[in-house]
């Protein structure tokens, strides 16, 4: 079973030597159902075949579940198993090389 992989361009203004502080526990995490940033994660989840997120009505946010440099991307959409209710994923960039 291959790592998922994930690269947003958008996602990665933070420079790999500074280290980012993580989200706040408790802090409402924005999500975005259009614009730029639902874009980005829409070409993502198609380029990379991911499971959650490939919904039309899906919307795309990020954090920092941990210091350092990277960021994690959520993606939220509509859950087929439960009316009314969403499908969460969080899906990070893969260090393990090609």
């Amino acid at each position: 079973m291959r790592p998922i992989v994930l690269c947003l361009a958008f996602l990665s203004a933070i420079p790999a030597a500074e280290a980012a502080p993580p989200t706040p526990m408790g802090k409402p995490l924005p999500l975005a159902c259009s614009g730029p940033e639902a874009d980005a994660g829409h070409r993502l989840v198609a380029q990379e075949k991911l499971s959650v997120g490939s919904h039309p009505k899906a919307c795309f946010g990020h954090m920092t579940l941990y210091e350092g440099p990277n960021r994690q991307v959520i993606a939220a959409e509509p859950s087929p198993r439960c009316p009314g209710a969403s499908a969460i994923q969080i899906y990070e960039q893969s260090r393990a090389g090609p």
